[in-house]
Formats: C-alpha cells, sequence, structure tokens
C-alpha cells in the first residue's frame, strides 16, 4: 500500500475526481479527510470507505471560504494526529500561469469558479 499511515486530505471530494481519488487513496492506506460543499455527498463517500476497511472523516464547507483550510487540517490534526498531504481538487483553472503572478480577482474565482462548473463540489 503506497499511502499506508498518511493522512490526506482532499477537496471537491463529494463526486467527480475528488470522489474517485478518494476512494483509490484509500485503498491504498491512507486516512483521509475529505471536502466539499455537500455534506450528504461526502457522508456517503465515508460510509463506503469505511466499509471497504478504510478511515475517513468529512468536514463540509466551500474552499472560497478563509477559514475553511483551517478546519480541514484541523480535523487531520485531531482525527489521525497531523497531516502528510492534500490533493486540492477544488476550483477551476482560471488563467493560466504562477499562483503567485496571479491576480487577486482571478485567484478568487479559480476559487469560487463563479458558480459555473458543471460539477460542483
Amino acid at each position: 500500500m503506497l499511502l499506508e499511515g498518511k493522512t490526506i486530505i482532499i477537496t471537491g471530494a463529494s463526486s467527480g475526481i475528488g470522489a474517485a481519488a478518494a476512494k483509490i487513496f484509500a485503498a491504498e492506506g491512507a486516512r483521509l479527510v475529505l471536502g466539499a460543499r455537500r455534506a450528504e455527498l461526502l457522508e456517503g463517500i465515508v460510509d463506503e470507505i469505511s466499509a471497504a476497511g478504510g478511515e475517513a472523516d468529512f468536514v463540509a464547507g466551500d474552499v472560497e471560504e478563509s477559514g475553511y483550510a483551517e478546519e480541514l487540517v484541523k480535523r487531520a490534526e485531531e482525527r489521525f494526529g497531523g497531516l502528510d498531504g492534500a490533493f486540492n481538487n477544488a476550483g477551476t483553472t482560471g488563467d493560466a500561469g504562477p499562483i503567485p503572478d496571479m491576480e487577486e480577482s482571478n485567484w478568487h474565482n479559480v476559487i469560487a469558479d463563479g458558480g459555473n462548473s458543471i460539477n460542483k463540489l
């Protein structure tokens, strides 16, 4: 198992790529903290992972909110004793280029996705 004993946060985990990644990471032994806006879908994924013998928890919220990342990290620390990595899947691509060079308005659009995403978190 490639991720045995590692604790990973996955954002955008309620469906699509994020949900698929959560199942793969769990199968590889990772302990997970899943994040997305839709609590009921997150709960279902956590139940599925648990039924397969994995360990997962979730914090519902929006990555656009400044304190949400802190909540995810806090849950990882409280539940699993620390954090080893993150799969930051939520958001959209926005204008291409290095993040430090991004205009703040573009960064907010990347995180918020302007409400136009087909696959909402």
